[in-house]
């Protein structure tokens, strides 16, 4: 029960006002709802394929209905998993413990995630295809296709990020319980 009443704390009006004050939880906050929107981008591109039945090259998420070049030309993809793996390595400095942990997990796996993009782009840019391909291919792609892999990746690096920030979070509580 001390950890609940501990997080009920960090919520209340006061507590919340001085956790928002914290620059590192700002940028925290801001981060996460970046992860949020990419993720729900490959949830709707998941559905666009699997349960409306649009093509798969047409299944692009929301962005991709709008911004149908960008999606093929990878600058999007790109550049998105660049800031995500920035992100992750700028937050880093004010996790410890097993939080930090938990986040060095994430960084390595959306390390991976971007070396596949970068892949896919330097492919775009160059023509030169990977593995004797028509087209831009990933080694991931050797596996699953991209729709499901890069679904795959994007939650692969989320739940350890998740993990990270909960326990983030509740050694701050921790903290601030042990100077009230």
């Amino acid at each position: 029960m001390r950890h609940s009443t501990m997080e009920l704390t960090a919520l209340r009006p006061n507590n919340l006002s001085r956790v928002l004050s914290d620059p590192h939880t700002r940028a925290l906050i801001l981060y996460s709802g970046l992860v949020l929107g990419h993720f729900s981008e490959h949830i709707i591109q998941l559905i666009q394929a699997f349960v409306v039945g649009m093509p798969r090259h047409q299944s692009m998420g929301m962005l991709g209905l709008w911004f149908p070049e960008l999606m093929r030309t990878e600058v999007l993809h790109f550049s998105y998993n660049l800031v995500q793996l920035l992100g992750l390595l700028f937050l880093a400095y004010g996790f410890s413990g097993r939080a930090r942990r938990w986040l060095n997990v994430a960084i390595l796996l959306q390390g991976w995630h971007f070396f596949e993009h970068f892949l896919l782009q330097a492919q775009y840019v160059t023509k030169f295809y990977l593995f004797g391909k028509p087209r831009q291919t990933s080694i991931g792609e050797l596996v699953l296709p991209r729709i499901e892999l890069h679904f795959v990746y994007v939650t692969l690096a989320v739940i350890p990020t998740v993990i990270a920030i909960y326990l983030h979070f509740r050694q701050r509580a921790g903290e601030r319980e042990d100077y009230v």
